[in-house]
């Protein structure tokens, strides 16, 4: 029933219906009647008025003044109806008209009595009729709401500035008697159009309210019985009018503030994903800016692409998206304090002043959430939060939140992808393409995730997201065996949350258990699957209990239903009770799409090929490099050239040119054991620690913001196995209050950059504790244990060789200032391991008289401990037996230099050596007969080992 229907609304309408027609029409054929036309047909002379005015009136003045009168009037009637009206059918106040004050009273109070009498013909109309793209109610309704509440009249009906709209109400009505005068029902309707009605619609037609309807009542207003306070009655008005156009005027200031921004780029990217580009880009300036060389400069780029950066910024809203952010987790804190778990999260509207949650199931929500007649609607201001605390240690709680597009109010609309499940995108190629673009990037760069990862299936034109750097995106062309993967992921998270004793993944991220389970993946597929793949992924993203996967697929059948392979059976219903589809239409500068099963019309978030080309220009502009990893052809590279043959390399900081010019021929190379492992062709992840940290042959890029992180993280699981979390925590972050969403997302990013197996497990497995590699990961110094087992007195002079062809440097360089303190004990054993192996290969090679191998594998150890004289006496008798004086002398400042900077006294042997050599002793050569006494001493010492 409508509102408007009760019998006195209906006689004041049809009352105010004849008024209104006998003003417009009826008064002016009386006027005619009476006089004519009240314009003359020759306008009189000055002298013809003067002695009108003085000669006697027989009244035929008086009637002539009175008719100018009469048309003057209706003439203002006219104007003010002309203005009320359309106003009227905006649901906006009308303009004041200066001096009219009276008549635009009489004639609104009018208009809106008529407007009563016609609101179920409207309702009639709205439904029958079709809607062109923009001009249905709010896009996102209550039909996003499963099982609506019945409505309750008489909720809220006491409050002091709220009215709940009964049977047979009108604004008029309303405003006659909560502010005293029923002209002013417009003030009621502007305060009444920003809140989300129980049937998800708003106020916005004035001659339409329902039953249940929630009316916000302006305060500060003052009933028309009570007493005067005083002040005459026009200055009041007077007053009024004024203060009512200093309040326009600050209005038409904010909506003249608010245009200068963007609410979208021309290419159709809108606040959130602009913002996310934005960041990427200063981020990326930031970080070339830090190792930029005196001189440089970054790039400016061209004309075109510093307008696309302009556009971007314009559109970008990054306060809203922190303000998102800090509301949603600290939603999740307040249930989480009160044991409550996450409701399921539909849909999400994000206008510039508040945030609309749709629920899939209605739910009480906490301050400053401000709930509707429908419990599945809750909205908070922005404004209201924009300064509250950020929640700290409160994971993401709902990462999969995505923008569509935006609705016919220029708010965003988001869906939330995990509890959807799956979404198919449908239209012309062109747009699906740039639809699924703005999608990954957005998600890729989504400041809503601590993690994430964003699958690309099918989509090669999609290769160049990996620029953003983020660390989430990955490519796959098997989705064989990205199925197979999933299969273990999915029953691992089900495991997880059973074992954790919660239900779904909201509790687990409000109660902070089986974190490994957080991390949604999104599967973006650009082309449709066979039947039997889509039958399999359809299993994984559906069966309950439901995990954090869910895919947004694309088609190219703008006319008709989802394209085949992307059909979802009726027997199988997603969330919303059908397959969810963003059908997308119209050319590529004006594009439209409907969300089904809803009929939300939406204009579409695309992200189309020159905005991305553009943006990709100025990122690649900015002029960083990825970081260069040494490879394993250069393991083992000393005085310039590799241990046992090879080509020439540079020689390391502790090798001078002098000790690299002579070039001898390269011994035999050495047997070295085949240490690499490999699953389906590819090599599993290695870990290097003897020289520069490093992982090589990761399943994925990283982000290089964490590199270094995770690089330590995976270092530490591997020599720690079996690790729990507060090793983790101490090793990782010492001294910090680390919170499990952050050691949770470093855990979730560490394990998708290692990867998987050939069976689609994990190589770094989903557990809440007990942090263990797989065994096909293997470190350097794995190796380096298998081929010394017994140390190197006892080993082979081949495994000697091999082993020492694994150092590349000093154990866990590279690092930072403050990583790999838990390290510090094991890189001692690893430098004595290595400088021991160096002395003894030196030894041998000594006394096999190959002076060459000897000196190369001096200076190896040396490049690990600069300081060890045991070392120092090998690569001087070494040089010794090449017999060059000059490179020995050398060598001796070296070592006296670097003695001193280590301080201590040399040790004996040291010093004896030294004698030897400056007293040109130790470099005569050897005469017939017996052993000089000093060449004795050096060739006792090579047999001795000193």
């Amino acid at each position: 029933m409508i509102a408007t229907s009760k019998p006195r609304a209906v006689v004041r309408g049809l009352a105010a219906l004849v008024g209104l027609a006998t003003v417009v029409v009826g008064l002016p054929a009386v006027l005619w009647t009476a006089g004519g036309w009240p314009l003359p047909g020759e306008w009189p002379t000055l002298a013809q008025m003067r002695d009108a005015a003085l000669r006697p009136d027989d009244g035929s003045l008086f009637l002539a003044l009175l008719l100018v009168v009469g048309w003057l009037g209706w003439a203002t009637v006219v104007l003010t109806l002309v203005v009320e009206v359309p106003a009227a059918l905006r649901g906006t106040p009308a303009p004041r008209l200066p001096g009219l004050r009276a008549q635009q009273r009489l004639v609104a109070g009018l208009v809106a009595a008529v407007a009563a009498l016609g609101p179920g013909g409207s309702v009639a109309t709205a439904a029958s009729a079709p809607s062109g793209p923009w001009e249905p109610a709010p896009p996102v309704t209550t039909d996003l709401l499963d099982d609506p509440a019945a409505d309750d009249p008489a909720a809220d009906e006491g409050g002091a500035d709220r009215h709940v709209v009964a049977g047979g109400d009108t604004l008029w009505d309303v405003a006659e008697s909560r502010l005293g005068d029923p002209t002013r029902y417009p003030e009621i309707v502007a305060a009444s159009t920003a809140t989300v009605q129980p049937d998800g619609r708003r106020l916005t037609d004035p001659d339409l309210i329902v039953p249940g309807w929630t009316l916000t009542i302006p305060e500060g207003d003052v009933p028309a019985g009570l007493p005067d306070t005083g002040g005459p009655a026009a200055a009041t008005d007077e007053a009024t009018d004024e203060a009512a156009d200093e309040a326009a005027d600050e209005a038409a200031d904010e909506a003249a503030d608010e245009a200068a921004d963007l609410l979208r780029t021309t290419g159709g990217v809108g606040a959130v994903l602009a913002a996310a580009l934005v960041s990427v880009l200063a981020t990326r300036r930031i970080r070339v800016q830090r190792h930029r060389r005196p001189g440089e400069r970054l790039a400016e780029g061209t004309a075109a692409d510093r307008a696309t950066e302009t556009e971007l910024r314009r559109a970008a809203d990054p306060v809203a998206v922190e303000v998102v952010d800090r509301v949603l987790r600290g939603l999740a804190a307040r249930l989480a304090a009160a044991q409550r778990g996450l409701p399921p999260l539909r849909a999400v509207r994000l206008t510039r002043r508040t945030l609309e949650l749709y629920l899939a199931a209605p739910a009480e929500l906490p301050a400053p959430f401000a709930g509707t007649a429908h419990g599945g609607v809750w909205t908070v201001a922005l404004d209201e939060v924009r300064d509250d605390a950020p929640a700290s240690g409160v994971p993401a709680p709902y990462p999969s939140l995505v923008t569509l597009g935006h609705d016919h109010d220029d708010a965003l609309v988001l869906l939330d992808l995990e509890q959807v499940g799956t979404l198919v995108v449908d239209g012309p190629a062109e747009l699906v393409r740039s639809s699924l673009t703005a999608v990954a990037a957005e998600l890729a760069t989504s400041a809503w995730a601590d993690d994430l990862r964003v699958t690309l299936v099918g989509a090669p034109a999609l290769a160049d997201l990996d620029l953003l750097d983020t660390g989430r995106v990955r490519h796959v062309t098997d989705v064989e065996e990205l199925l197979d993967e999933l299969a273990v992921r999915v029953a691992d998270d089900r495991l997880l949350l059973a074992t954790a004793g919660v239900s779904g993944l909201g509790a687990a991220r409000a109660t902070q258990v089986a974190d490994a389970t957080w991390t949604p993946e999104i599967l973006v597929i650009a082309e449709p699957l066979p039947a039997g793949q889509w039958d399999r992924l359809e299993a994984l993203i559906v069966t309950a209990p439901r995990v954090a996967v869910a895919a947004v697929v694309g088609g190219s059948e703008p006319g008709g239903p989802p394209s085949r392979g992307h059909r979802l059976r009726g027997r199988t219903p997603h969330t919303g009770g059908g397959t969810w589809v963003l059908r997308l239409d119209g050319p590529a500068e004006r594009p439209v799409a409907i969300l089904d099963p809803l009929g939300v019309p939406v204009r579409p978030q695309l992200l189309d090929g020159e905005t991305r080309r553009r943006f990709l220009e100025l990122l690649s502009g900015v002029g960083e490099q990825p970081a260069r990893t040494v490879g394993a052809a250069a393991h083992g590279l000393i005085a310039g050239r590799p241990l046992h043959g090879g080509p020439a390399v540079a020689a390391p900081a502790e090798v001078t040119a002098g000790e690299a010019r002579v070039e001898p021929p390269a011994p035999p190379k050495a047997r070295r054991p085949a240490l690499a492992r490999r699953v389906s062709g590819k090599a599993l992840p290695r870990l290097l620690m003897l020289g520069p940290v490093e992982v090589h042959d990761a399943a994925e890029l990283a982000e290089q913001t964490k590199l270094g992180q995770l690089t330590e993280l995976a270092m530490f699981i591997a020599l720690n196995p079996g690790c729990d979390s507060n090793a983790i925590d101490e090793a990782i972050w010492p001294g910090s209050a680390v919170t499990k969403t952050t050691r949770g997302t470093a855990i979730s990013k560490l394990r998708r950059w290692l990867g998987a197996d050939a069976s689609g497990s994990s190589l770094l497995p989903r557990t809440d504790s007990g942090y263990t590699l797989r065994p096909g990961i293997r470190s350097d110094w794995d190796d380096w244990r298998e081929l010394l087992p017994d140390g190197p007195a006892r080993a082979t002079t081949a495994d000697l060789r091999a082993a020492l062809e694994l150092v590349r440097g000093r154990p866990f360089s590279g690092r930072g200032r403050r990583r790999y303190a838990w390290a510090d004990h094991l890189a001692q054993e690893m430098i004595a391991s290595v400088v021991d192996a160096c002395h003894e290969l030196a030894l041998r090679a000594l006394v096999d008289r190959d002076p060459w191998e000897a000196l190369r594998t001096a200076l190896i150890g040396l490049s690990v401990e600069p300081g060890v004289e045991l070392l120092w006496r090998d690569r001087l008798k070494a040089e010794l037996a090449l017999g060059d004086p000059a490179r020995v002398l050398d060598s001796v400042d070296k070592l006296l230099v670097t003695a001193a900077e280590l301080g201590g006294g040399l040790e004996p042997e040291t010093e004896e050596l030294i004698e030897l050599i400056r007293t040109g002793r130790a470099m005569e050569p050897d005469p017939p007969g017996p052993v000089p006494h000093g060449r004795r001493a050096v060739s006792a010492g090579i047999r001795s080992g000193t």
